[in-house]
């Protein structure tokens, strides 16, 4: 005979804990099987003709007020990405995980984390991608204007 399981809730830190685990998997997997450069980086001088508007000039900085500059960068890179993920992280998990009762999730949950984590990546690169496309053409436009 089976005993019955209680339904002493689980403490949500558990949930995100594994949650967080799942969507972290999954990134690394798109990222290694995917042909698109990662997300925060810099694609438009991959772009057919593209030249940049404007070019930052270093001649000026020491060579410590530049790498100060570019630690700085570095900074507001890795907390945009750090931005992104946690609402990533937020909103699957939000549209994904309701029932609290078990420490693990199940395989629905999981299959949804995939689902939406794969969604909201797709949408991220296609936003990116169509951004890229207007800022050429906003180059092209001001180009011929000139």
């Amino acid at each position: 005979m089976l005993e019955q399981q209680s339904a002493v809730p689980v403490p949500k830190v558990d949930l995100q804990r594994n949650f967080i685990v799942i969507v972290q998997q999954h990134i690394s997997r798109h990222q290694q099987t995917s042909r698109q450069p990662p997300i925060l980086e810099d694609t438009r001088s991959n772009l057919p003709n593209h030249k940049p508007q404007w070019t930052p000039s270093f001649t000026s900085l020491t060579k410590t007020e530049e790498a100060q500059l570019q630690q700085r960068l570095q900074k507001r890179q890795v907390k945009e990405f750090m931005n992104l993920f946690g609402n990533l992280v937020d909103h699957c998990f939000v549209s994904c995980i309701d029932d609290f009762t078990s420490k693990s999730l199940s395989s629905r949950e999981t299959g949804c984390i995939s689902r939406c984590v794969q969604k909201q990546m797709f949408s991220q690169q296609r936003l990116s991608e169509r951004f890229q496309e207007h800022n050429a053409q906003m180059t092209a436009q001001m180009q011929q204007n000139q």
